[in-house]
């Protein structure tokens, strides 16, 4: 099962991805669905407004996690064609909850609007 995270006129929503389309779970987003032991059946069952994925406003998978792990170089290809040396071990770090963004969320590299990134 593929699940997602819709803004709506109405906020975020879950939904069920089906194909092209997804549809609404009554859950605020994919984290806190998750958080119900239920989450699978509440899934499956869930019979909401569709959206035709194209078309749809996708948010953040999960818009308020309590932590973001990254792996950095972590891609055989990536890491040769960068003429870098393998790793040994994977390199870790740790990411803002702030630095989430959607497919089409707006982006700035600042505060002033001359540093605002198009």
């Amino acid at each position: 099962m593929r699940l997602t995270t819709l803004r709506t006129p109405d906020g975020t929503r879950a939904a069920r991805v089906e194909g092209g389309s997804a549809v609404e779970i009554d859950a605020r987003d994919v984290g806190a669905l998750l958080a119900d032991p239920a989450w699978r059946e509440r899934a499956a069952a869930a019979d909401g407004p569709r959206h035709d994925l194209a078309d749809a406003d996708l948010a953040p998978l999960v818009p308020r996690p309590g932590k973001i792990f990254c792996v950095g170089l972590n891609y055989r290809t990536h890491i040769l064609e960068m003429g870098r040396e393998l790793p040994e071990h994977p390199t870790l770090f740790a990411k803002f909850a702030e630095a989430l963004r959607s497919r089409w969320s707006p982006t700035s590299r600042g505060s002033s609007p001359s540093t605002r990134a198009t």
